[in-house]
C-alpha cells in the first residue's frame, strides 16, 4: 500500500520532533517501520514527482516540467507488477496522468474527468477577493480538497475490506492534504490554540539568509501581517492531523482486513510544503522545505524505529516496491535508484541524489550529497549549504575558498545523474524502476 499525499512538509509531524502537530497515525507507522529523514523529492511539482515515483526515473519526461504529460506511457512498477499477476489499484489522483497501459489498470476517484473542476473549485475557494497569491483563504472550513480526501479515502478502506481471495493485490491512496488552500475542517483547526504555538521551524524571514531560488510569486505576494501568519501556520497544523487521521483509517483498516503482516506501507508526499519558512507558503523551490519529503516504509522485514538520514529520493520507492514483491522487471533498472530494503546497499559509499524543475520562467536543479546541498539555477552562480548545521539554508558557502573542491565535485555529480536517466538526448528506454 503506498500513500502518496500531494505536499507535507518533512518535520511537520510528531515523529519528525515537530513540537506542536499531533500525529498519531504517522508515527504510528514510523515507530513499526524505517524514517528516511533525508528523502527527497524529484521535483517541487506534483506531476513530475509522481511520474518519478512510478517510474523510478529522476527524469520521467525530456523537460521535467510542471504538467509532466510526456510520462503517460511509460512502464513503472505497476506495469511490472500487472504483468506479475497483481491487481493493481489506485484511489485518488495520479496526477502524471498514468494510463492504463502503464500498469494502472483500475482507477477510483482518479480526477480524471473530476480534476479540472476540483482544481478551479480549489482555486477559486482560495481566493478571498484579494487577488493576491500569498493571501489564500485560511482558516476553519471545507474546501474541494478536504471533501475529495475523505472520499478517497473511503474508497480505499471499501478496497481493503473486499475479498479478492488468495490474489495479490497492490493499492495506491493518493490524498492532496495538506495542500493549499489553507482551509482545514473546523475540528482540526481548533485543535491547535494559536497563543501557544511554537516558533520552531516557522520564522518569517530567517535574517540574512540567502537568495533560495524560488520562482518569482513563490514567495507571498505581499507580505502577511502576524495575525495572517498565525492563523495560516494553525491552519497548516490542522490540515497535517486531517491528513494524518486519514492515514490512521487506511492503517486500522489493514488491520481489521487480516492483512497488516503480508503488506508492504510506504508513505511520502508528491513534494514538500514551505509553511512560512523564511516567509513563503508555496512550493516551486528547490529549498529543503519546498523538495524535502517525509518516507516512512513499514512491513515484514523492514527493522521498526529505525532512522537513516543517508539521502534518498522518489526513485528508490520502485525497485523497493519490486524488491517486496520479488518481481523482476522486464525493462533494465537506470541504476540511481536501489531498493530501500537492501539497507546495506542504501547506507553504503557516498550517495547523492538530486531534484530538478523547469518552468516558463526557470529552471534550476539540486544535489543532496553527504551533509552538503548543492543548488544551479540558469543565469545565476551556484549555491552550497550545509544543510546539517543550517538546515534553513541561512549561509551560502560557495563564495568560501574552501568549498570550491565540494562545489566542482558536486557539478560532477549532479551531471552524471541528469546524464544517466537520459536528460534530453532521451537515450535510455522507458525503464522500470
Amino acid at each position: 500500500m503506498l500513500i502518496v499525499v500531494d505536499q507535507h512538509h518533512s518535520l511537520l509531524a510528531g515523529h519528525a520532533g515537530h513540537p506542536d502537530v499531533a500525529t498519531p497515525a504517522l508515527d504510528r507507522l514510523a515507530a513499526a517501520g524505517t524514517r528516511y529523514t533525508s528523502a527527497y523529492s524529484t521535483s517541487p511539482f506534483g506531476s513530475v514527482a509522481r511520474a518519478s515515483i512510478s517510474s523510478g526515473r529522476y527524469r520521467p519526461v525530456a523537460r521535467p516540467r510542471d504538467g509532466a504529460s510526456g510520462a503517460r506511457r511509460i512502464p513503472g512498477w505497476a506495469q511490472a507488477l500487472a504483468d506479475a499477476g497483481y491487481r493493481v489499484t489506485t484511489v485518488g489522483d495520479l496526477h502524471a496522468g498514468a494510463t492504463s497501459d502503464s500498469g494502472f489498470g483500475e482507477q477510483r476517484l482518479s480526477m480524471r474527468g473530476e480534476r479540472a473542476g476540483i482544481v478551479r473549485g480549489a482555486s477559486a475557494h482560495a481566493r478571498n477577493g484579494a487577488g493576491d497569491k500569498g493571501s489564500a483563504r485560511i482558516g476553519a472550513g471545507e474546501s474541494p480538497y478536504s471533501r475529495f480526501d475523505r472520499a478517497v479515502t473511503a474508497a480505499a478502506v471499501g478496497f481493503l475490506h473486499e475479498d479478492r481471495g488468495s490474489a495479490p493485490w497492490a493499492l495506491t491512496v493518493s490524498l492532496a492534504a495538506p495542500h493549499l488552500p489553507r482551509t482545514v475542517p473546523r475540528e482540526f483547526f481548533e485543535r491547535y490554540d494559536r497563543t501557544s504555538l511554537s516558533a520552531a521551524g516557522h520564522q518569517h524571514e530567517a535574517a540574512g539568509s540567502a537568495d533560495h531560488g524560488r520562482e518569482p510569486g513563490c514567495s507571498l505576494g505581499r507580505p502577511f501581517s502576524d495575525e495572517e501568519h498565525e492563523v495560516a501556520r494553525k491552519a497548516s497544523l490542522g490540515l497535517g492531523s486531517f491528513l494524518d487521521a486519514k492515514v490512521g483509517q487506511l492503517l486500522d483498516a489493514l488491520d481489521q482486513s487480516g492483512q497488516a503482516d503480508d503488506t508492504l506501507v510506504i508513505y511520502t508526499a508528491g513534494h514538500g510544503g514551505s509553511c512560512g519558512i523564511h516567509g513563503a507558503w508555496c512550493t516551486n523551490a528547490l529549498s529543503e522545505e519546498a523538495v524535502g519529503v517525509p518516507l516512512l516504509v513499514a512491513g515484514t522485514g523492514v527493522a521498526p524505529g529505525r532512522h537513516i538520514d543517508v539521502p534518498v529520493s522518489h526513485v528508490d520507492i520502485a525497485p523497493t516496491i519490486l524488491d517486496w514483491a520479488k518481481v523482476s522487471p522486464r525493462h533494465r533498472l537506470d541504476g540511481a535508484g536501489v531498493s530501500l530494503l537492501d539497507t546495506p546497499r542504501v547506507t553504503a559509499g557516498d550517495r547523492a541524489v538530486m531534484a530538478e524543475f523547469v518552468t516558463d520562467s526557470g529552471q534550476g536543479a539540486m544535489l543532496r550529497k553527504g551533509r552538503m546541498k548543492y543548488v544551479e539555477r540558469a543565469g545565476r552562480p551556484p549555491q552550497l549549504f550545509d544543510v546539517v548545521s543550517d538546515p534553513y539554508e541561512c549561509a551560502d558557502l560557495a563564495g568560501d575558498r574552501g568549498s570550491r573542491g565540494t562545489l566542482a565535485e558536486c557539478a560532477d555529480r549532479l551531471r552524471e545523474l541528469r546524464s544517466a536517466d537520459g536528460g534530453t538526448q532521451g537515450s535510455r528506454a522507458a525503464l522500470v524502476g
